[in-house]
């Protein structure tokens, strides 16, 4: 964010801050520490980690009792130790983050002239070990009036980002939140790491580890699996302004740039699990967008009733973007990335996506007495990535409002303000580049010989573009002198063509479709009261806000031919959260039990449950959110705190499905799902699933705990929960220091913040905090809202923040 450089006229002021944050997980995966590793209680020996002892080739936690027994270990070179728990195995690999950032600016301002500039720096290490974060950032600003008509403003902003080892969700041995949904539970992680610093990267063997079929040491997964990333960004922006005639009518051309570089390198290092001859990826992108704006403004009194305001401009934007990509999946010699290195064929992209956009646009504003106004706004596109015959679309929208006290004249102590306000607008968007024919991508080489091959998405080149169409309706309300203020809000949308790829058979040859794949409507309500609860003479103050939404979301209509819409799917969900006509936009569409006529449990001959065929199961959209911020201050304090809630709606838990077929979840050392007795001890013997018969009659065969965590693995209602929470979101506690204070000081502002954030979380969500699977994606790949996938816990921070000026 960037400010002006305007101030007090003919001073210098200087402000600097400083803010230091640690931060630790909120919330983790609740582990069983009863049973150690192994497919069956019969026994363990650990002698090479890939099944040639008893157990040691399994990866799951359903082993023998941890209860001293002596078995040989992975770190025991075949002698005999106790079989213990070790509890804190994976809280022990994180570490406490933190994040000093320093800001400090100086801006100076004379009658004709301004100027800021800003300097901030950061520097952060996050939970996991290695994780590091910087960032540099300097801007200007800086405005002049080089003449009584004509004026200039310009910024400039440059940013520079680097991180290292930036954990992220994803499934293989390369990902330590997936290994931890694995990990045994009488594994010591201290010991790990005491192992990978004595292990020698030339020694041509794994690093040592508790299992050699599947997992690396979760310790050399962060220190040789290393990813890095920097990015170096520029934003700038020059604004000539120049009154045509007078103060109402004036002229304005702008033209700004947001330019970005962004290289990325990960490295598979020798003697992995899944690439054990190593391999890296590099990526280079280079994004760039222009816009060059002219708009002319007239705003006059027409009479001493009516004034007026008329503006009408165009802009032009410029998208674009190229990506080098260059990597291998085999290395000749260990430890040197580069295609010059590579064992096998490189893999070799290059990306280039141009994206151009023309606009007219024209607002006009009547307002009557200065309690009356009436908008219309006009906008024409004219967008590259849609067909020639559609590449054009319009959008207007209308407004108006009425402060209803003035008009009517109202004069009370209870109602000292009223204003309603009604809109209607349509607005257009277009699609993405090159979504109307086929583009070739480079393949393999054939020996030398070259290959390209087209895309297995089929393009449409009859492409409409989105239109939205929304109406709302609201009113803003005060009361008793602006001591309570009400802001009240109706909406109802509906987008039209959106443009979508969905899931087409294989058996095409394409496995996906671009299409204007549907309708979509949106309506719902929304409120924010504000309320001054103390406002004494001797400055105690203490006002609270409070805010409510509730969204209806309702798919319309689809393209002909098609029952539904895969929005995305994820975190080892057999099904999918999809569009459904009739429903709302991301249900969950999965597997669920057999029943019968009573809605009892249909058990096989094997004694386990009978998986059914795939139904509408949920949706992950709320009923509603609210929340609640209260700030209480009085002479130099200020405290003030903030609540956020959701409630309705489902989240699949990914970590819970998981982490209980591999038998690390607290709930599968007593393997009884959510909806049996949940008092029923049975430990880990054979277990009798409470269902009936294809004949009706109880279920009576007892199956062993891990067949059944396997079994329950396959339906989706077992892993999906009522999505309600509430979150104690932010604490902050401010401290103005007094004048008294400042005179012997060279500043004249001080104030010192301790802020907490993530600090509480009230759920019946088991292992996880919800908010993590709030990240919407598009493609079958991406982690989606409702779905969590082995989710990177959240921080709860805790933080100071010191800020003067001079």
């Amino acid at each position: 964010m960037t400010k002006s450089g305007r101030g007090s006229i003919g001073t210098t002021t200087i402000t600097a801050s400083s803010n230091f944050v640690v931060e630790s997980p909120l919330r983790m995966v609740k582990y069983q520490n009863i049973y150690g590793g192994g497919a069956t209680d019969d026994g363990y020996n650990w002698v090479d980690g890939r099944g040639g002892g008893e157990n040691d080739g399994v990866d799951e936690s359903w082993g023998p009792p941890l209860d001293g027994r002596l078995y040989p270990q992975w770190w025991s070179n075949g002698v005999p130790q106790p079989w213990l728990p070790s509890p804190m195995n994976v809280r022990e690999y994180f570490q406490t983050g933190n994040n000093l950032t320093t800001n400090f600016a100086i801006s100076h301002a004379t009658d004709r002239s301004n100027v800021r500039f800003s300097a901030l720096r950061m520097d952060a290490t996050g939970m996991a070990p290695r994780n590091e974060l910087e960032r540099t950032q300097l801007a200007l600003n800086a405005g002049v009036d080089v003449t009584e008509r004509f004026d200039l403003d310009g910024s400039f902003q440059y940013t520079q980002t680097q991180g290292h080892n930036r954990p992220a969700p994803g499934n293989g041995s390369y990902y330590a939140i997936h290994i931890f949904n694995w990990f045994q539970r009488q594994v010591d992680a201290k010991r790990m790491e005491r192992a990978n610093a004595e292990w020698d990267p030339t020694s041509g063997v794994l690093t040592p580890n508790w299992n050699h079929n599947y997992h690396d040491n979760v310790y050399w997964v962060q220190n040789y699996r290393n990813n890095d990333d920097r990015r170096n960004r520029v934003i700038g922006q020059v604004t000539g302004n120049y009154k045509l005639a007078g103060e109402w009518l004036n002229a304005r051309v702008r033209l700004g740039t947001d330019w970005f570089e962004q290289s990325n390198k990960e490295v598979y290092p020798f003697y992995s699990q899944d690439t054990p001859e190593g391999g890296f990826v590099e990526a280079a992108s280079f994004h760039q967008e222009t816009n060059v704006e002219a708009l002319v403004t007239a705003n006059r009194q027409l009479t001493t009733d009516f004034s007026l305001n008329v503006s009408g401009g165009a802009n032009m934007r410029r998208n674009d973007f190229d990506l080098q990509e260059a990597g291998s999946r085999k290395l000749n010699v260990p430890d040197i990335y580069n295609v010059s290195n590579s064992a096998a064929p490189p893999l070799l992209n290059y990306v280039i996506q141009r994206k151009h956009v023309n606009s007219l646009y024209g607002l006009f504003t009547v307002g009557y007495r200065d309690f009356a106004f009436v908008d219309v706004t006009a906008r024409n596109d004219w967008s590259s990535t849609l067909p020639e015959d559609n590449l054009s679309y319009f959008y207007p929208s209308y407004s108006g409002s009425l402060v209803f006290t003035d008009a009517l004249q109202i004069d009370s102590d209870f109602l000292s303000y009223g204003k309603l306000r009604a809109s209607w607008a349509k607005v257009g968007n277009d699609a993405d580049p090159y979504q109307l024919t086929s583009v070739y991508s480079e393949v393999d080489k054939f020996g030398n010989i070259p290959g390209y091959t087209t895309s297995n998405t089929i393009p449409n080149a009859h492409l409409r573009p989105e239109e939205t169409r929304s109406w709302e309706i609201g009113a803003d309300l005060r009361f008793w002198f602006d001591r309570a203020a009400l802001d009240l809000t109706y909406y109802n949308s509906t987008t039209r063509d959106q443009i979508l790829a969905v899931d087409v058979s294989e058996a095409s040859g394409y496995n996906r479709q671009v299409l204007n794949a549907g309708s979509v409507r949106n309506k719902g309500f929304e409120a924010l009261l504000t309320v001054d609860l103390l406002n004494q003479p001797s400055g105690l103050a203490w006002d609270m806000s409070f805010n409510f939404g509730k969204n209806d979301s309702e798919v319309l209509e689809l393209a002909p031919g098609l029952e539904s819409i895969v929005i995305g799917r994820a975190g080892g969900i057999r099904g999918a959260v999809e569009a459904r006509p009739g429903h709302p936009y991301g249900v969950f569409f999965g597997p669920v039990w057999r029943r019968d006529a009573a809605g009892n449990i249909i058990v096989g001959s094997n004694g386990l449950p009978i998986r059914g065929s795939s139904e509408i199961i949920g949706s992950y959209q709320p009923d509603w959110i609210g929340g609640v911020r209260s700030t209480l201050s009085y002479g130099s304090f200020t405290v003030s705190a903030q609540v956020d809630t959701r409630r309705g709606g489902q989240i699949f838990c990914g970590s819970c499905r998981l982490g209980y077929r591999t038998g690390v979840l607290y709930e599968s050392a007593n393997p009884t799902p959510r909806d049996w007795d949940p008092d029923r001890n049975t430990g880990r013997g054979p277990v009798v699933f409470p269902g009936v018969t294809e004949n009706g009659s109880a279920n009576t065969v007892a199956v062993a705990p891990r067949t059944l965590g396997t079994r329950l693995d396959d339906v989706d209602t077992e892993w999906l929960f009522d999505n309600n929470y509430t979150k104690l979101r932010e604490v902050a506690i401010a401290f103005d220091l007094p004048p008294a204070y400042l005179d012997a000081l060279p500043v004249s502002q001080a104030r010192i913040t301790f802020v907490g954030r993530n600090l509480w979380l009230w759920t019946g969500i088991p292992h996880i905090d919800p908010e993590t699977a709030a990240i919407e994606g598009s493609t079958t790949e991406a982690n989606l809202a409702g779905i969590e996938d082995k989710q990177f816990p959240t921080p709860r921070t805790f933080g100071i923040n010191i800020s003067v000026v001079h």
